[in-house]
Parts: C-alpha cells; sequence; structure tokens
C-alpha cells in the first residue's frame, strides 16, 4: 500500500507540474496525463522498486540579450551560456517498462545561479538487460538568481528570475549490480527567464536549457 501512495504522489508531481503548479488546474482527462495516472492506479503488489540517484553534468543555454540607448556595458561573465551541473532525486520503477522519477538540479553559472526542481516519467525500450535505453517526458520549474548585478545600471531590487520549465529527456541505465547501476541522459528544457535591465531598454533572457548527465543510481 505505501508503494501506491508513494508513486500516486510522484504523478501528482508530476500533473502539477504540468499544470503551471497550480493544482486545482490538473486535468487528468488530458491526453498526456491520462496514461500515467492509469499507470499510477496499476501499481500493485511487489513488482516495483525505488531508487535514488545522483549524478553531475554540464548545461548549455541560449542567452540573449539586448541594449537600447542605454549606458555602460554588460558584465561579461552575465553572458555565459555554459554552466556545471549537479543533480539529486528519487524515483519508482512502476514495472520493467515505466518509471517516475522526482529531482532537484543545481547549475552553477558565473555570477548566477539556477535551482530546477522537476518530475519526470519514463519509458523504457529494452528491459531486464544490462543496458536500458529510455525517453521521457520532463515538467517543473526553475529559478535563477544573480550572485551579483549584471549591468552597473540595473534598477531593479529583484535579482532572481523564474519560470516553468518542460521538456524531454533521453538516457540509459546500465546495470553493474541488482541494484547499482550507471545512468547517462541528455535532456532538452524549454525555459524562459528574463530579467530587464531597464523596461525596455536592457535586458537578459535565458532560454533552451540543455543537460548532459552523468551518475550512478541505487535500486531497493
Amino acid at each position: 500500500m505505501y508503494k501506491q501512495k508513494i508513486a500516486s504522489a510522484l504523478i501528482l508531481g508530476l500533473s502539477c507540474a504540468y499544470g503551471g503548479g497550480d493544482i486545482g488546474s490538473v486535468n487528468y482527462d488530458h491526453g498526456i496525463l491520462e496514461p500515467i495516472y492509469d499507470l499510477a492506479q496499476s501499481v500493485s503488489g511487489d513488482e516495483g522498486r525505488f531508487y535514488i540517484y545522483g549524478g553531475v553534468g554540464a548545461s548549455a543555454f541560449k542567452v540573449q540579450s539586448y541594449l537600447n540607448n542605454t549606458g555602460g556595458s554588460f558584465d561579461p561573465d552575465a553572458l555565459k551560456d555554459k554552466s556545471t551541473t549537479g543533480e539529486i532525486g528519487m524515483g519508482y520503477s512502476i514495472n520493467p517498462d515505466y518509471s517516475i522519477e522526482t529531482a532537484y538540479q543545481r547549475m552553477n553559472l558565473t555570477i548566477a545561479n539556477i535551482n530546477n526542481l522537476n518530475v519526470a516519467f519514463n519509458r523504457y525500450f529494452t528491459s531486464g538487460g544490462t543496458i536500458s535505453p529510455y525517453i521521457g517526458i520532463v515538467a517543473g520549474f526553475s529559478s535563477l538568481t544573480w550572485s551579483r548585478k549584471p549591468h552597473p545600471i540595473f534598477v531593479s531590487s529583484n535579482l532572481t528570475s523564474s519560470s516553468p520549465m518542460f521538456g524531454g529527456q533521453l538516457g540509459s541505465d546500465i546495470k553493474l549490480t541488482d541494484n547499482f547501476f550507471i545512468t547517462a541522459k541528455y535532456q532538452y528544457m524549454y525555459v524562459n527567464q528574463k530579467i530587464d535591465i531597464q523596461i525596455n531598454k536592457a535586458g537578459i533572457q535565458h532560454s533552451d536549457m540543455q543537460n548532459l548527465m552523468l551518475g550512478v543510481k541505487y535500486a531497493f
């Protein structure tokens, strides 16, 4: 019973993320969420397994900036479009073909940090072997915080910009033992983190997040 409850909680997290963080906006009849919800209802017995994982990697972003008749220039580090990334998460293998997981990611740009909280639903294509590739959908929330002003005449007191995020991932688990796995994945996520230096005069936008991760997973 406890497995059904936790798996259902992960399903609810994915549904809320897809609904923009508002539990009241979740529509279980939606074509994307309906099969996921049905899978949660089918979890029974001891077939499923919980797992935890962690990894490191690199991320790249599309960074756009504009300056319109504004004095000064951007801090050179404010326009960096690559970062190192760390990730920790937990998940539940519903059966050999499907899993649900939630993760926290931390990305370290030179003068800014990005924090992501997301939920993913994965479909495995070969199960039971040494190598298990998968494809998944991901949704969540992303927040970017500047550690110093990106422009000398920055006029806003808010150095944080936030955005929903959604996208997909491709990955593979490599089995070492019954419990330990090496994991690798590529993620493409849409985000829209924009900060205005001066309204309609200067700003920076981060979008199109790409992550390449390598880590380890332990299944209970």
